[in-house]
């Protein structure tokens, strides 16, 4: 047991600076770069200076923006359905008005025909 807990090799701990070229390196290696984005020695310096890895990725990778438009399709659903729902409230309104204005006028007529039948009696 203790043969084989010595056997496992624990890979080294890459430095934010070997990460930072690695990257570089393969997008290099499989992007079309213009010759001012390709410019390492700028970034090395930038980082040597006190910069994250952050900036030294951004500079060669696009901004990725899943999560902002993922929270825009939904707020953009919520508005639609908000939309709707308002929509939906005015014809139940509208509806229901027309209803109650139906049934009046109903209970009108009934009641001119009753009178009408009461004065031929």
């Amino acid at each position: 047991m203790e043969k084989q807990a010595q056997s496992v090799v624990t890979e080294r701990k890459r430095t934010e600076r070997e990460v930072c070229t690695h990257r570089a390196a393969i997008l290099a290696q499989y992007s079309q770069v213009s010759d001012h984005e390709n410019d390492d020695e700028e970034d090395f310096e930038s980082y040597e200076a006190g910069s994250s890895i952050e900036t030294c990725a951004s500079s060669t990778l696009a901004k990725n923006t899943n999560g902002e438009d993922v929270v825009k399709a939904e707020k953009e659903k919520r508005d639609k359905a908000k939309a709707e729902n308002e929509k939906k409230k005015a014809q139940d309104k509208a509806n229901k008005e027309k209803q109650r204005q139906q049934q009046q006028e109903r209970k009108d007529k009934e009641k001119k025909r009753t009178q009408k039948g009461e004065r031929k009696r």
